[in-house]
């Protein structure tokens, strides 16, 4: 699927674009995710989307949660961070984790 390229979005209209036909039925927990997705979207509560991975996460019966980040977002991360806390054990990873230094791929580093 290439839904970020396509122009005539006809899924909007109902129309299946998918080229996979079989195996997609909907049961147990994709079932489950969906559900609370739709209605997530459809309740007239605005929310951030902050509170609504914290929601959907809940319901979903999910009791740890991850978050990646890029170095230069570290505030923004720490706020993330300190919000789902509060109802998940949070892990973390930043994009300059194990300090992999870019000569050592053959990347040209940024000066």
């Amino acid at each position: 699927m290439q839904c970020a390229l396509c122009r005539n979005k006809e899924c909007l209209t109902g129309k299946n674009c998918s080229v996979i036909k079989s195996g997609l039925g909907y049961n147990g927990e994709n079932l489950k995710s969906i559900q609370i997705s739709a209605w997530l979207e459809s309740d007239p509560v605005k929310r951030t989307k902050l509170e609504e991975i914290a929601i959907y996460s809940k319901r979903l019966g999910y009791r740890k949660i991850g978050i990646a980040f890029c170095i230069e977002h570290e505030r923004e991360a720490r706020l993330v961070y300190d919000i789902l806390s509060r109802y998940f054990e949070v892990f973390s990873v930043c994009c300059k984790v194990c300090s992999i230094e870019k000569e050592s791929l053959n990347i040209k580093k940024n000066r």
